[in-house]
């Protein structure tokens, strides 16, 4: 049943001959496919949404939405689109007390999520790596990321979703779908733990909880839940975070030994894949570039405290077995359990290595402390 909208709403139509129009139409990551819509919507509220899809709706105008702007596919950026709603500017975080849980709305961007689930709670979701991704659509595709090895997917942690959605007769309204078994709106919520988003409706807002959360709802207050519930109500952040990096040259790997590391990166991922292995800590990703980008590139992160170089030196090691060894190893520490952001392995400024003298520096994206090692070159 489609709750009633309380008020009536109007949303500003942004035309191509807007500035606006043109910010919203490339922030596309998939630069094969380009959007030109009739107009787009900037909403900053689930009553925004619900009007821009009841004006596309009564105009027979085909809808789609966007955040972060990372669909890989047309989904977004396709010429048959006539109106983008763009719910980027809905990016509040907040501990919702009625559910134990926190809310956070679809246009907040994993970067901002992360940061806020660590600064005000001490807590992690296993979201993505990209921190410029939207909430929305990520999680509602899964959202796979660096701590699903001892996390599991960000998915598995959403408690509720609000959804804008469109009935029989074409009167769009607002769901609220949990994963309570008695909740009649339970199937919604569990398609949206992994079919991605816009098949069903607009997200507008997520709840995350752990599934065996108990002890926070009812809380006075998001302070009072975290004292109480601690690592309960969502897994307590990492104590520290390593990020590691690592290449081989194209102009040292032949058929033979690209065939030979590819193969060894198989057997490693096939040998430590188990729930209780010891490098179930450790996160790794391997770039098979073609030649022309001159470079092929593995690296990582790990939330093993002191065991991580040693995480890194095992991997790498199994990766060279019989074949090139990788050059130009970088890994830097980020200290403390309520970090301001997780570091990306993307990052260079969380990566760059410095000099021989192992100094201690604050990582410039997240401001807390960073140990560093000198880049090493393996012969």
């Amino acid at each position: 049943m489609l709750a009633p909208v309380t008020s009536a709403s109007s949303v500003e139509r942004i035309t191509p001959d807007d500035p606006r129009y043109r910010a919203v139409i490339e922030k596309r990551f998939n630069r094969r496919f380009a959007a030109r819509p009739d107009h787009v919507h900037l909403a900053r509220s689930t009553n925004d949404v619900v009007a821009a899809v009841a004006d596309a709706v009564r105009e027979g105008r085909r809808l789609v939405v966007t955040s972060g702007g990372h669909c890989l596919e047309g989904f977004v950026s396709d010429p048959e689109v006539k109106v983008i709603v763009d719910v980027s500017p809905m990016s509040g975080i907040s501990f919702d007390t009625a559910r134990g849980a926190v809310c956070v709305e679809a246009g907040a961007t994993v970067g901002q999520t992360f940061r806020a689930l660590a600064e005000n709670w001490g807590v992690v979701v296993p979201l993505g790596e990209q921190p410029a991704i939207g909430m929305g659509g990520h999680v509602a595709g899964g959202a796979f990321g660096f701590l699903c090895r001892q996390l599991g997917l960000a998915a598995d942690y959403l408690h509720a979703v609000e959804v804008v959605t469109v009935d029989g007769s074409g009167q769009p309204g607002v769901v609220v779908a949990t994963r309570e078994p008695s909740d009649p709106n339970r199937e919604l919520w569990w398609g949206l733990t992994g079919a991605g988003a816009g098949n069903f409706g607009v997200i507008t807002r997520l709840w995350f909880r752990s599934p065996t959360a108990a002890g926070a709802t009812g809380a006075a207050n998001a302070a009072d839940a975290a004292d109480i519930t601690g690592a309960v109500f969502l897994p307590r952040a990492p104590d520290s975070i390593t990020t590691f990096r690592a290449e081989w040259s194209w102009d040292d790997i032949d058929r033979s030994a690209f065939s030979r590391l590819v193969q060894n990166h198989g057997i490693w991922s096939e040998r430590t894949a188990s729930a209780d292995s010891p490098y179930a800590s450790l996160w790794t990703l391997i770039e098979l570039h073609r030649k022309q980008f001159g470079k092929l590139i593995v690296r990582g992160v790990s939330t093993a405290g002191d065991a991580a170089e040693q995480q890194f030196d095992d991997f790498l090691a199994a990766l060279g077995e019989g074949t090139v060894a990788a050059s130009n190893r970088e890994w830097a520490r980020c200290h403390g359990s309520r970090s301001r952001s997780i570091p990306s392995p993307t990052c260079s400024r969380c990566r760059r290595a410095v000099s021989a003298s192992r100094r201690r520096t604050r990582c410039s994206r997240s401001g807390s402390p960073i140990a560093r090692s000198a880049s090493r070159t393996t012969t």
